[in-house]
C-alpha cells in the first residue's frame, strides 16, 4: 500500500450524536483501522474493527488509569490508581523470555531470576536457570532459609546453611522410601543420603575391630568374638586407713597391692591416679606430712615417692592433691603402695586416707 493511500481522518461531534474521533487508516478502507475516541468519562479509547485495544483515563486517583485489552475488552495489562499493576488477571498466561509460555502455568520464565529486599543490598533468593537441565539451582543467599509452613500457616520447618560452612556441600535425597518402622537419614562422604534403621540393641554378632580410646578396653587383640569382651573402663578406690592413729613417724607396715582384673584375676590392668585424699583430727596446731610410696616387683619394698600432703593447723582437717610424680603417672597390677608418715605431730589422730584410680 502506498503512503498516499494512508490517512488520518478527524471527525467532530458537532451536530452529531456520536463521539468525536480520529481514525487512523493504514490499508484498504474498512480494515486495519484504529479509532481514537473520547468517551463520556473523558477516557481516551483506542479501538480496532474487533474491539477496544487501549484506554487511558484522566482520573489518577480511582480505578484503572490505562489498560491494554484483548479482543473481548478484557485487560491483559493495566495500571490502576494506588500503584497497582495487573498482568494476566483474568486467566491469561504470562511469558518472560519466551514466546511460548506453558499453558498449564500462570507465569513462565526462561532464564534466571533474582529477588531482592527493600531493606538490604544484594539478591536474597536466586533462580539460577541459565544452564542445561540438571545444572541449575534455587539459591537462598546471605544465610536466608527455606521455610515450609503447616496447613494453618502458623508454624514452619526451615532449612539454612551453617554460618561456619567453609565449602560447598550438596546432599542428594534417597531413592526409596524408608523401610518398615522408624528410620533416620545417614550421609556418606559424598552427601548421598540413605534411610537407615536404628539399632535395636541387645542382639548378638561379631565385633570385627576396636579403636583404642578413652572409656573402652579389650582383654584380647584382634576381632572380638566368643572369647573376648568389651566393657567400660573402671575406677578403683584404694583405702589405706580409716580412723587410724599412728604411734610414730615413718613408713607404715601395711602394704597394698594393685589387683589384677577382677574378671579373671590374671590380666594386669593399668590405672591413672586421680586424687589422694586425707582426713585427720588435729586437736592442736602442728604439722604432719603423709607421703605415698610405690614399689614394683616382688622383693623388698623399694620406695618411690608418688605424692605427698602437708597437714597443719587445728580442728577437723580435710585435704587432697591431684599432683603426682612421674613415677606415679600410672600404676599397674602388681605395684605395691604404702603410707609413709615422714613428719608426724603427736596430737594428730584418726587418719582416714584413700587413693582414687581410673583404669586406662
Amino acid at each position: 500500500m502506498a503512503n498516499s493511500d494512508k490517512n488520518i481522518r478527524i471527525t467532530t461531534s458537532k451536530n452529531k450524536a456520536t463521539f468525536p474521533n480520529i481514525v487512523f487508516t493504514g490499508s484498504a478502507a474498512g480494515s486495519s483501522v484504529i479509532t481514537l475516541e473520547i468517551l463520556d468519562d473523558n477516557t481516551m479509547s483506542f479501538t480496532s474493527n474487533e474491539g477496544q485495544v487501549f484506554s487511558l483515563d484522566s482520573n489518577l486517583t480511582v480505578g484503572t488509569i490505562w489498560s491494554v485489552n484483548d479482543v473481548s475488552g478484557v485487560p491483559l495489562l493495566r495500571a490502576s490508581a494506588g500503584g497497582t499493576i495487573g498482568i494476566g488477571e483474568f486467566g491469561q498466561t504470562v511469558g518472560i523470555g519466551t514466546q511460548t509460555p506453558a499453558l498449564s502455568h500462570k507465569l513462565t520464565v526462561t532464564g534466571g531470576a533474582a529477588f531482592g529486599t527493600s531493606v538490604d543490598t544484594g539478591m536474597q533468593f536466586v533462580l539460577n536457570t541459565n544452564a542445561v537441565k540438571g545444572s541449575n539451582s534455587f539459591e537462598a543467599r546471605f544465610g536466608n532459609e527455606i521455610r515450609s509452613y503447616r496447613l494453618d500457616d502458623t508454624n514452619y520447618v526451615g532449612f539454612k546453611a551453617s554460618a561456619s560452612n567453609v565449602q560447598n556441600r550438596t546432599y542428594t535425597l534417597p531413592t526409596n522410601f524408608p523401610g518398615t518402622g522408624a528410620s533416620y537419614l545417614q550421609s556418606d562422604t559424598s552427601g548421598n543420603l540413605i534411610w537407615v534403621a536404628p539399632s535395636t540393641g541387645g542382639g548378638s554378632g561379631t565385633v570385627t575391630s576396636i579403636t583404642t580410646g578413652t572409656g573402652l578396653t579389650t582383654a584380647v587383640l584382634g576381632p572380638i568374638t566368643t572369647t573376648g569382651h568389651i566393657r567400660a573402663l573402671r575406677p578403683l578406690v584404694v583405702s589405706f586407713c580409716s580412723g587410724y592413729t599412728p604411734v610414730t613417724s615413718g613408713a607404715d607396715a601395711v602394704v597394698i597391692r594393685i589387683p589384677d582384673s577382677p574378671e579373671d584375676g590374671v590380666v594386669a590392668l593399668t590405672y591413672r591416679p586421680e586424687e589422694f585424699h586425707v582426713r585427720v583430727e588435729t586437736p592442736s596446731a602442728g604439722t604432719s606430712t603423709i607421703q605415698l610410696d610405690k614399689s614394683s616387683g616382688t622383693g623388698a619394698f623399694s620406695a618411690i615417692a608418688v605424692t605427698s600432703i602437708n597437714i597443719a593447723g587445728a580442728g577437723i582437717y580435710e585435704t587432697s592433691t591431684i599432683s603426682f610424680s612421674t613415677a606415679g603417672t600410672f600404676l599397674t597390677s602388681g605395684d605395691k603402695l604404702r603410707l609413709n608418715f615422714t613428719t608426724l605431730n603427736a596430737t594428730h589422730a584418726n587418719f582416714s586416707i584413700y587413693l582414687e584410680l581410673q583404669e586406662v
